[in-house]
């Protein structure tokens, strides 16, 4: 069996420590599909990643999000609207690749991960 996609997952709320509904329905996703190995970074320190999914509406921890990828090499999605802005003035190696949350349905955001995995040939990951 191919090993498990490791994907971290930013998507807790501005003003309470909890996730945002979008970013519910991104870990519901992540974690009902074996191919993926998710890791709510908001509360758990990151380990070896392969890519890194932004999901909150705050910028509160985009930065965080952003020197991780980096130090990790792994590209950072970001899902959130209203983020690219903010995402340019902040210094970065890492690709970071923008998917604003225009209503999509879960399942087809979760095929954008998997086509954005194979575009990447850099990206050690298995599927």
């Amino acid at each position: 069996m191919p090993e498990a996609i490791r994907v971290g997952l930013y998507g807790q709320r501005a003003s309470k420590p909890e996730l945002g509904k979008f970013a519910v329905e991104i870990a519901h996703a992540l974690e009902s599909d074996p191919s993926f190995a998710p890791t709510l970074l908001d509360t758990v320190p990151a380990s070896q990643l392969d890519t890194v999914v932004y999901a909150s509406r705050s910028d509160a921890k985009l930065r965080e999000a952003i020197a991780l990828c980096d130090e990790q090499s792994i590209p950072l999605l970001v899902v959130s609207t209203g983020l690219a802005d903010r995402a340019a003035d902040i210094p970065h190696t890492s690709s970071i690749q923008f998917v604003p949350n225009t209503s999509r349905d879960v399942v087809d955001y979760m095929q954008l991960v998997k086509t954005f995995a194979q575009q990447h040939p850099g990206w050690v990951a298995s599927m």
